[in-house]
């Protein structure tokens, strides 16, 4: 039985999570050729202080990002 690990950052509702789980369970089945009831598909959600892009996590980068879009304006 295929088995996927999806993680993602914290904050999107169940409805997304959901449809985001069924695509990739649908992309398993089709690739591997398996039926769809075999396929095993965890969603893990990581807070934005402790998902880090370098030296920055999610949160401090989306902080600095939107610090900068509204200097440019």
């Amino acid at each position: 039985m295929p088995f996927a690990t999806v993680r993602i950052v914290a904050g999107r509702d169940a409805e997304k999570r959901k449809a985001m789980a069924l695509d990739v369970a649908q992309a398993i089945a089709r690739a591997l050729e398996a039926p769809i009831e075999s396929v095993r598909v965890i969603v893990q959600e990581i807070p934005a202080d402790q998902w880090f892009v370098g030296t920055e996590n999610i949160e401090e980068r989306r902080a600095r990002r939107a610090r900068e879009t509204g200097e440019r304006k």
